[in-house]
């Protein structure tokens, strides 16, 4: 017998101790140990070639520029038959771990046999055990045993802590089993492992003493399992044994224990949204990269560091829950890098009140973590409610410039205003495809149950949900014949209860109808082609019916298949397109139910659409709708699909009317309206109905501009829109290149341009047409009013001698009087001039001939109701 080193897991710390190691490790038979390159300080450096062979996982053998391939050589004192190996990863750095290696054997370390081969193979963690079974066929009694190295992480620096060589002998027994309940449904378990050459620990579980069944398994080198799915309150007994190849041990010491009489869920406490705090945070602050706030990240690749050296007092996480809640467990996360900014010594406390001080639920001393990024948890004892707690480390684990370093902590508890579990959950009823459940409610605090099934009563999915004081439930869509496993929880608004018991029940069927087929799954083998897969349940099925949709909802006949055939492929379908799918078994009785439904999408990408390139467009009017086509529309490549058009402005504002037509032929029409001046983006998106399935493209969008402005043409007069008697004025047009005034009253000159000279005898309205050179147009129209009374005021003078002055006849404000009739007749009472709604225009002629000087008699009619005006009106001709 020898002395070894093992490590075991005491609620989540590991820890080390020596025991006696049964004599099945060839290394401790006595031998030769060499190797190719050694550490350069030699075999028995400290980190020197014999560490390898110490049985010292704590120790290793470091060759700096290592030369591939490298080996390690064991000379046996006496032949031995090797069944196993193992090999220990170093404490740091896993970049220098082995990663392909061969074994070979030899009598006479000349002609070599290989009988282990290994690539790509990594180590979970630092000073890690694994063990590596030999393949039977090659196992022999051989005097040497050469491990060769062919490639290691990266880099050329190598190192590892230990190599032994076991014989195929079944492992030794753990011992010291314990256990700890820290929820209404988990136990911790702890052992103690006597074995170097398990390939893992089965654990089992017991209700009444005497049945047990196999709950979990864990690795090699694991030394603790968390005993989960258990009933509140409940006694429960447990025993492990280890396993290999070559068989397993007896059974440990039995244990018996119960759950906590504790309803809640164990629930991370650092995620209910309440406060962290620190002594001392990262110099970037809270937020920063590395700062307290990456504590509870859930992210375990983030890290909270603390810079400067560690004091007496050390330094302290706390969280404050909105909520209290029974912690009964914690995990610490290790960062990335630097072991020894690990924590070392802490203590886990618990308040109700920060000022009347803290309880210590938990402490540990001298703790040294393995693994990097990896977690840790740490169990306690406990049955108060608290709504503080604090980690407060006070040694780290050496180093000297850095406080500490964590990558996550979460904090494990219940509430303990967790509603109550369900009891006395059972099936009432069943059909074909349903399955009634019942319970009784425990609680008065819960909003509600949710309810899961399961198959295998290990996978559950959920199967619905019940409100608040309900205690029946009907779980739909099971298939006939078909066992069944359920259970059910309360919640509330802050949190869930345990599970309640397991129950199980088995589906109506019909024994003349075949079962329904189930597992129905698809899968695409090509652009167009996908193959069908189900189980067959039956043995009196005549055929399987197999139906199709494109929506999930409205299936159609695809295809019948014979009696036990379980496969179809469904061929001739588009690319990039997702189907759905069910299956029913048929005979001569009738049809099962469908099976579940299937969705699959065929291979291949949809092409987007295409639409040619829109000029921008430039209008200048309000009033009038334009049109234009949109060409160069098709599908993409699949000429099956069908293309639509929709379109879109950045400023609704912009239109009146803004439309596209249907697609006909590549072509549609765009036709819009404009209801103001101004700019604004149009997007046409071209849409097939091929989606975007396996990352594909069913929408092309042309974006063009529109601009509306408007021409508007203004008038402005020199003298105003009121000027006095005889008197000119200019009336100039603007906003346009282009301008003609319509024919109007008291035009002097201009009517071809901007500016227009009039000088009007009776209020007149002057109007302009304007261009510009984009063919827009616009008129404006302006009135020039005479200053003075509205009385009728004929001038009973006129000179008409061509001098401009007082040529014609002017009867002030007979623009007063619409409708209104001028006669002027000479002494012999004959009418020399007539004319209704006189504009000031007469010169005194008759047929365009000038009358003779002389005084001539009017008469003014001016309405009915109104008395004619009358008066004489004197002609001169000669005087100027």
């Amino acid at each position: 017998m020898i002395s070894r080193i093992i490590k075991i897991a005491c609620f989540g710390v590991l820890i080390f101790f020596s025991l006696q190691a049964a004599a099945q490790d060839i290394i401790s038979y006595g031998g030769t140990f060499t190797v190719s390159q050694d550490n350069g300080g030699g075999p028995n450096a400290n980190e020197g070639s014999l560490k390898l062979v110490d049985n010292n996982p704590n120790t290793k053998i470091f060759v700096g520029g290592v030369q591939l391939p490298w080996y390690m050589q064991w000379a046996c004192t006496t032949p031995a038959r090797a069944a196993q190996y193992t090999m220990t990863s170093g404490n740091d750095d896993p970049t220098r771990d082995p990663k392909n290696w061969i074994l070979a054997a030899s009598n006479d370390a000349a002609a070599w046999t290989t009988i282990d081969t290994r690539t790509n193979e990594t180590f979970g963690g630092r000073n890690e055990t694994r063990t590596f079974d030999i393949p039977m066929a090659n196992q022999a009694v051989y005097k040497y045993y050469r491990l060769t190295i062919s490639a290691i992480g990266s880099g050329t620096n190598f190192q590892m802590s230990e190599w032994r060589l076991l014989e195929g002998l079944p492992p030794a027994a753990p011992t010291v089993l314990a256990g700890l309940a820290t929820a209404g449904s988990e136990i911790l378990l702890t052992w103690e492992d006597n074995a170097s050459n398990e390939s893992g620990f089965e654990i089992e579980r017991s209700s009444n003493g005497t049945d047990f069944v196999k709950v979990g398994s864990v690795i090699a080198n694991r030394l603790n399992f968390a005993a989960t799915g258990l009933l509140v309150n409940t006694s429960y007994q447990f025993r492990v044994r280890a396993i290999n190849t070559y068989g397993n041990s007896t059974y440990s010491n039995t244990i018996v224990i119960s759950t906590l009489n504790q309803s809640g869920q164990l629930t991370d406490v650092t995620d209910d949204g309440g406060v962290l705090a620190v002594s001392k945070d990262n110099d970037g602050g809270p937020t920063s990269g590395e700062g307290s706030l990456k504590l509870i990240d859930n992210n375990y690749n983030s890290k909270f560091l603390v810079f400067g050296a560690m004091t007496v007092d050390g330094y302290w996480v706390r969280y404050r829950a909105q909520n209290p809640w029974m912690v009964t467990k914690y995990t610490i996360t290790t960062a990335n890098d630097a072991a020894s900014r690990d924590p070392k010594t802490w203590k886990f406390q618990g308040t109700n009140d920060t000022a009347a001080g803290w309880t210590d639920l938990d402490s540990r001393t001298g703790v040294t973590f393995a693994g990097r990024n990896t977690g840790y948890t740490f169990a306690f004892a406990n049955n108060t409610a608290y709504t503080y707690f604090r980690l407060l480390v006070l040694q780290n684990n050496g180093s000297g410039n850095i406080m500490g370093q964590i990558s996550e902590l979460e904090i494990w508890g219940m509430s303990p205003n967790a509603p109550k579990v369900p009891a006395d959950l059972d099936v009432t009823a069943v059909t074909f495809i349903t399955a009634t459940l019942k319970w009784t409610d425990n609680s008065s605090n819960e909003t509600g149950f949710e309810i899961e099934k399961s198959e295998d009563s290990l996978n559950f999915e959920s199967a619905g949900t019940a409100p608040a004081n309900s205690n029946t439930f009907e779980v739909t869509n099971l298939l006939g014949g078909f066992k069944y496993y359920f259970r059910i929880r309360a919640i509330n608004a802050s949190t869930r209860s345990i599970w309640s018991k397991v129950v199980d029940t088995i589906t109506d069927y019909d024994p003349n109808l075949p079962l329904t087929p189930r597992n129905l799954i698809g899968v695409a083998l090509s652009e167009t082609a996908v193959n069908l897969t189900w189980d067959d349940r039956s043995g009196n099925e005549t055929s399987f019916e197999i139906e199709r949709s494109i929506n999930g909802i409205n299936f159609i006949p695809l295809n019948t298949v014979n009696a036990n055939i379980v496969t179809y492929a469904d061929n001739g379908l588009n690319l990039a397109s997702r189907y759905y799918y069910r299956v029913r078994a048929k005979n001569g009785f009738g049809t099962s139910y469908y099976s579940n439904v299937v969705t699959v999408t065929t291979l291949g990408k949809n092409i987007a659409p295409t639409l040619d390139a829109i000029t921008n467009k430039d209008i200048c009017t309000t009033d009038s709708t334009f049109t234009f086509d949109l060409t160069g529309i098709t599908t993409g490549a699949e000429a099956w699909q069908l293309v639509t058009l929709a379109v879109t402005s950045s400023d609704a504002t912009l239109f009146d009317e803004l439309s596209v037509t249907p697609v006909v032929n590549g072509k549609a029409q765009l036709s819009y309206n404009a209801a103001k001046g101004g700019t604004a983006t149009i997007t046409v998106r071209a849409q097939d109905n091929g989606a975007t399935y396996n990352g594909g493209a069913d929408t092309y969008t042309r974006t063009f501009t529109i601009v509306v402005n408007p021409l508007v043409v203004n008038i402005a007069s020199d003298k105003g829109v009121v000027i006095p008697r005889l008197e000119s004025a200019q009336l100039t047009a603007s906003g346009a290149e282009n301008y003609t005034w319509a024919n109007a009253h008291g035009i002097e000159s201009g009517q071809q341009q901007a500016v227009l000279t009039v000088r009007p005898t009776i209020n007149t309205a002057y109007t302009v047409l304007g261009k510009n050179s984009r063919g827009c147009k616009d008129t404006a129209t302006i009135t020039i009013q005479l200053k003075g009374n509205y009385n009728l005021d004929p001038v009973n003078v006129i000179t008409p001698n061509g001098d401009g002055k007082n040529d014609r006849w002017v009867i002030w404000n007979i623009n007063a009087f619409p409708n209104n009739e001028v006669r002027v007749m000479d002494r012999a009472g004959r009418v020399v001039f007539m004319q209704k709604n006189y504009m000031n225009d007469w010169e005194g002629t008759y047929n365009g001939a000038p009358l003779p000087e002389g005084a001539y008699l009017y008469v003014i009619k001016l309405g009915p109701g109104i008395p004619p005006a009358q008066g004489v009106l004197t002609i001169i001709r000669n005087r100027k």
